[in-house]
């Protein structure tokens, strides 16, 4: 749970580069630089979540495959989505309902 939302807070290097910077946004060579660099800097941080994401997922296949999926990811989603602000909430919660499905071993 904490591999998601941890994922999902990249988005917001990205936000915060485009808005800061005051070049137009009709300016598609230097949005690709700007872009460019901060897929750089958050490329390894994705890759690590990813890994871990993944590996829970393995982890959790007993649960993910269950009837009871749903319910126990909720429980667990309560914890760590306390954490987070109302539209990584709405995302996790978004993204926690694809993971109720069979998970390859």
């Amino acid at each position: 749970m904490e591999a998601v939302a941890l994922r999902l807070t990249t988005a917001d290097t990205v936000a915060a580069s485009k808005w800061r910077s005051n070049a137009p946004i009709d300016d598609p060579a230097r949005e690709e630089q700007v872009l460019a660099s901060v897929a750089a800097q958050v490329r390894p941080m994705i890759d690590r979540q990813n890994t871990r994401v993944l590996d829970q997922m393995r982890e959790q296949q007993a649960v993910l495959t269950g009837t009871g999926c749903l319910p126990a990811l909720l429980d667990a989603a309560g914890a760590v989505g306390q954490t987070l602000g109302p539209l990584h909430q709405a995302t996790l919660a978004r993204a926690l309902v694809s993971l109720c499905d069979p998970v390859a071993p």
